[in-house]
């Protein structure tokens, strides 16, 4: 593409990625980004604990387009770490444990739909033990 709106393509392999002030781990897959669109193959990130998210994501450029999907797979992702990762405070010792499952979401960026479904395991919630907690949402 033109040197002001370039295409990127290739191999992204990063030892330390971080959100808000949160370390997540390492991150690798294969990157697109062209003036229409955005893909990130095969993706894993390896969290701290171990954990990982696997995930594929491809989505028009557009704000207003409603052609993208995002499917994900997470297994053993520390409860505590993704909620302060996703900037979201609550009461202190509150929930903790692992989280496992998958998203499948369509409609992106404009209009998302779709499935997530999600395990708490070997948790707490309030101080009280949670061996599996479950949470779907879909459309």
């Amino acid at each position: 593409g033109a040197l002001s709106d370039p295409t990127i393509n290739g191999d992204l392999n990063a030892a330390s990625v971080g959100l808000q002030t949160e370390s997540l781990g390492s991150l690798s897959g294969q990157l697109l980004f062209s003036p229409t669109e955005i893909r990130f193959e095969n993706a894993l990130l390896t969290a701290n604990n171990g954990g990982t998210i696997k995930l594929n994501y491809a989505a028009p450029r557009a704000e207003t387009a409603t052609s993208g999907t995002l499917t994900a797979r997470f297994e053993r992702i520390n409860v505590e770490e993704a909620l302060k990762a996703a900037n979201v405070s609550i009461k202190e010792n509150l929930v903790a444990g692992e989280l496992f499952g998958e998203a499948q979401l369509t409609g992106l960026p404009a209009a998302p739909q779709g499935s997530v479904n999600v395990n708490l395991q070997n948790g707490k919630i309030a101080g009280q033990l949670a061996e599996l907690a479950t949470a779907n949402v879909a459309d």
